[in-house]
């Protein structure tokens, strides 16, 4: 019995991937700039407002 995967599967994977990848290292150059003392607003608003357009 084969497994069928919906036509867009791997486009939407790599799109999820990717958003995962650019989430985590915006987290990271918040944890940095919080620690340097510089303001991570517009850091925060980015990494908010993320999500795949596809």
């Amino acid at each position: 019995m084969a497994i069928s995967l919906p036509p867009d599967f791997l486009d939407n994977l790599l799109c999820e991937l990717g958003l995962l990848l650019v989430y985590i290292l915006l987290t990271v150059a918040i944890i940095v700039a919080d620690l340097l003392g510089v303001d991570s607003g517009d850091i925060r608003d980015a990494r908010d407002d993320l999500e795949c357009v596809a």
